[in-house]
């Protein structure tokens, strides 16, 4: 197997990295204890990706400010280790990056017009959930 296209973006980041198997059998939502209850947007990417690479330091800043109250989740479909590459047909993954909105342990879909800062933290601010 090609190592290139196991390398994830955000390890040691403030990102989670999803796994298939972080989600359940149905893929409305994730089965990972760890990940219930935090909502946040989960970004498909593709590491050979322009777009992708573009996004890296707007994604990173993100989940630095909303840590422990909002996740960015990304999951790499080309990390063929993971079985990630499944989940392009899963989710219905028609081009990269693709952003889907989990609120509740229920993931739906994300239309972003573009992906600046600006229309990520919309998005992030209308889904905290208020203790």
């Amino acid at each position: 197997m090609d190592d290139l296209y196991c390398v994830n973006f955000y390890d040691n980041t403030n990102v989670i990295e999803l796994k298939r198997n972080d989600f359940n059998k149905k893929k409305t939502g994730f089965v990972n204890k760890k990940y219930i209850g935090i909502n946040g947007i989960i970004v498909f990417y593709s590491n050979l990706c322009l777009h992708c690479k573009n996004t890296y330091n707007t994604l990173i800043n993100i989940a630095d400010m909303y840590k422990n109250k909002f996740n960015i989740y990304t999951v790499n479909c080309n990390n063929l280790e993971y079985k990630n590459d499944y989940l392009i047909r899963d989710f219905q993954i028609t081009q990269y990056p693709q952003f889907k909105l989990i609120n509740n342990n229920k993931i739906n879909k994300l239309k972003l017009k573009n992906h600046n800062i600006e229309n990520i933290m919309y998005i992030i601010d209308n889904n905290l959930k208020t203790k």
